[in-house]
């Protein structure tokens, strides 16, 4: 992957005017990183591996999810169909009304019956109050703005797990950098990353698919880990946030 992103970046452009990396500066970033990780290697010239950590799934008894698009809904059925009560905000205002009375969000995830266990608001106080997890699924543009907006509210003793993909258009920040950047640093260990090769409909349907629970704290991504998987939903604990990141943000754009 390192080899193709740097590829990328100094691919010239049609006619030889440019290069990628001043057309795509995105790919440039994609190839800073990926090399970063690439040379983390041990004394022999292999990358270092983690091994996989099997928990035991437990349910938590109240989720937070902020954001009611697809894949937040979906992740929203998820947990409460797994038995957690799910509070979820939205913007939208008949997006509220409509999981509240008819159990379905028919604007970004139609055709699956909600869970009675999810509540959706558009209140954020009302959102994070009382949950063990929080799940933050805003479309990466607005995150920085999301987050300067509504820090205060969140809470900071319990995991904050960025599932948006994609790298910030001005910036070329991850998801996860623009909260390192945009959050005080008591938030920073309790950040955590969950990407991987799922769709919305997959989840929200009960398919198999799986997920990397990326984060700094070891304790953190076991703990995210833990709360998310199911029989249907495997997911993997990883310290490679900048790995999982990159991953997902290809996977959107080849999907």
């Amino acid at each position: 992957f390192a080899r193709l992103s740097s590829r990328l970046a100094r691919k010239p452009a049609r006619g030889g005017v440019a290069s990628a990396g001043s057309q795509f500066p995105a790919a440039s970033r994609c190839a800073e990183l990926s090399a970063a990780q690439m040379a983390k290697r041990d004394g022999h010239g292999e990358v270092e591996t983690e091994e996989l950590d099997e928990v035991k799934p437990t349910v938590a008894s109240r989720v937070c999810v902020l954001g009611g698009g697809a894949f937040g809904t979906a992740m929203a059925q998820h947990l409460a169909v797994k038995g957690s009560e799910v509070r979820m905000w939205v913007l939208e205002r008949e997006v509220v009304e409509s999981i509240n009375t008819s159990h379905e969000n028919p604007i970004y995830l139609p055709g699956y019956t909600l869970n009675d266990r999810l509540v959706a608001t558009q209140d954020v106080s009302e959102a994070v109050d009382g949950a063990e997890m929080v799940l933050l699924i805003i479309p990466t543009p607005f995150i920085a703005r999301w987050i300067g907006e509504n820090q205060r509210k969140l809470p900071w003793t319990v995991p904050i797990v960025c599932c948006s993909k994609g790298i910030e258009e001005n910036t070329l920040r991850t998801p996860y950098e623009i909260l390192v950047d945009e959050l005080p640093g008591k938030y920073h260990g309790q950040l955590c990353v969950l990407s991987g090769p799922s769709f919305a409909k997959e989840i929200a349907g009960g398919l198999p698919t799986n997920a990397t629970c990326a984060s700094k704290s070891h304790e953190v991504a076991l703990r995210v880990q833990s709360f998310v998987s199911t029989k249907h939903f495997r997911a993997y604990s990883a310290s490679d946030v900048v790995g999982a990141e990159l991953c997902g943000a290809v996977k959107n754009v080849l999907a």
